[in-house]
């Protein structure tokens, strides 16, 4: 910034730099908050306090700068700087949103040692293995096998995947339509277009998703007793907030070009 102005080596250097601390902060947060109930063996009662959230705002920061710099790095090419950072947002929220949907820690219950986590397809707890004979070794199992689920429970289960796996689609076409507006399709208008349909679906849903989990959050205690929203639930509602970015600024570039004109 202030000594090599024109060395584009150091930009992309520091970009290098702060992906891998990105990459190790997110380990490190997730290793904390999903050992918290083998923390808790070593300091009872204990709970995620400030240094945590402390961690949580520099794994923000670094992900804000990531991106800047990457608008940066690609606007020297001539592509709209909305597109970019759309882009850059939208696929920030496919990412935030698979590992959402992958980890099982949509609710989360935790007595002394013994913990249990659901997810979208697989639950975790080690409260069965004291029947094997195995002390609080934790082991996971597809959702639709666990124990408590009542038809009803089965049923909204079923219908939660299948709006899940509608968002991930929209998401990736979200992705892919606006890559090629950028890349391939510059002079066409139909690529924005859909991107930003998709996009504005997979809002939609997320909100629905969103809405849907927090508002049932009695429901699924039946299911989970003491169960509480954990950090698969925070990814799927940044992934959110990462789609309504993305569609801002692709509002912004559809009004710059004037795309919705006959």
């Amino acid at each position: 910034m202030f000594r090599l102005k024109d060395k584009t080596i150091l930009l992309a250097v520091s970009m290098i730099a702060n992906a891998v601390a990105v990459f190790f902060l997110f380990v490190i947060i997730a290793g904390v908050s999903g050992a918290l109930s083998l923390i808790r063996t070593v300091v009872p009662g204990g709970h995620l306090h400030v240094s945590f959230v402390f961690a949580v705002l520099a794994e923000v920061a670094c992900i804000v700068g990531e991106v800047l710099m990457c608008i940066e790095r690609l606007s020297s090419s001539g592509i709209s700087k909305n597109l970019l950072a759309g882009f850059v947002f939208l696929s920030v929220a496919l990412l935030l949103f698979f590992i959402a949907l992958a980890s099982p820690y949509w609710v989360y219950a935790s007595e002394g040692d013994q913990f249990t986590s659901l997810g979208i397809w697989n639950y975790c707890d080690n409260k069965l293995n004291v029947y094997r004979d195995v002390d609080y070794q934790t082991w996971c199992a597809s959702v639709l096998s666990y124990s408590y689920l009542t038809v009803l429970n089965l049923g909204l289960l079923r219908f939660l995947q299948a709006i899940v796996v509608t968002v991930l689609l929209l998401l990736i076409t979200a992705v892919v339509t606006l890559g090629l507006k950028m890349f391939r399709l510059k002079d066409k208008k139909f690529p924005l277009r859909a991107s930003m349909i998709a996009n504005a679906a997979a809002v939609c849903f997320l909100l629905m998703i969103i809405a849907g989990v927090a508002g049932g959050l009695s429901l699924i205690q039946t299911v989970v007793p003491g169960g509480h929203l954990h950090v698969s639930f925070a990814f799927a509602v940044l992934a959110m907030i990462a789609c309504i970015v993305a569609e801002v600024f692709m509002v912004i570039e559809s009004c710059t070009v004037r795309i919705f004109s006959s």
